[in-house]
């Protein structure tokens, strides 16, 4: 039976309460609630409980979710465009064809979530647990997933033009099929990572006096080396003028191009 909008009114003004410390207050729990299609534009949901809630289609745009409980949600087509979910429980949740379009999922728990063709562009995934969370179709154009646990994330045929990936573990993640057109995958663990046909990566590690990992994107001639950026002659031409001075650091790096170079030529 779906909760009736007087009801629901009155759930959310007790835990405006909670949040204050009002001796009124109670915490929201809507555990199992039936939400479908609910107008929950802007709410004030902190911490609230909604543990296998349906909310089916709901309208949760701009709503401040912070720390919510929505474990096993269902999140089917709902609308959480600017959304602040920030260290949410999405455990198992359900997003389906959600729209999440500049939503705040930082830290936020989407392990083993249901994202099929969710709208997350601009999504603040910054640190996410996405550990197989399913991502097929999904689009994540212009995402931050910098740090993000993408272990065994299925990504097939996900649109991450433009995302930032610095950082993030795809071990073990199904990337065949999507579109990494200028993606930031600087310091991302490609263990054992199904890359899209065509798209051929290789790092170096312990080169120079920062021992810092050189990622090398074969199919697009892209270096990325710190705070470089650009072209494998350009990184060479770069590491001539920077290493003039070390001959040790020069050979190095010259070694790491070299390497480099065969593994571009390499059809």
């Amino acid at each position: 039976m779906t909760m009736t909008v007087e009801r629901l009114a009155e759930v959310i003004r007790l835990h405006k309460l909670w949040q204050i410390c009002d001796p009124a207050g109670v915490r929201a729990n809507l555990n199992y609630a039936n939400l479908e299609d609910a107008n929950l534009e802007g709410a004030n949901l902190f911490r609230a409980d909604l543990n296998y809630a349906n909310l089916v289609d709901a309208n949760l745009e701009d709503a401040n979710l912070e720390g919510a409980n929505l474990v096993g949600a269902n999140l089917v087509g709902a609308n959480l465009v600017g959304a602040n979910l920030f260290r949410a429980d999405l455990f198992r949740a359900d997003l389906n064809c959600a729209k999440l379009v500049d939503a705040n999922l930082e830290d936020a728990n989407l392990e083993g979530a249901n994202l099929f063709r969710a709208d997350l562009n601009y999504a603040n995934l910054f640190r996410a647990d996405l550990n197989c969370a399913k991502l097929v179709d999904a689009n994540l154009e212009d995402a931050n997933l910098e740090g993000a646990n993408l272990v065994g994330a299925n990504l097939v045929r996900a649109n991450l033009v433009d995302a930032d990936l610095e950082g993030a573990n795809l071990v073990g993640a199904n990337l065949v099929g999507a579109n990494l057109d200028r993606a930031d995958l600087f310091g991302a663990n490609l263990d054992r990572t199904a890359l899209p046909d065509g798209v051929r990566i290789v790092t170096a590690s312990g080169v120079g006096s920062a021992n810092r990992k050189t990622m090398y994107r074969a199919d697009t001639d892209t270096v990325c080396c710190g705070c470089f950026t650009g072209t494998l002659d350009e990184f060479s031409a770069k590491v001539d003028e920077s290493h003039k001075d070390n001959p040790v650091h020069l050979a190095h790096y010259r070694a790491m191009v070299v390497f480099f170079r065969a593994y571009r030529d390499v059809k």
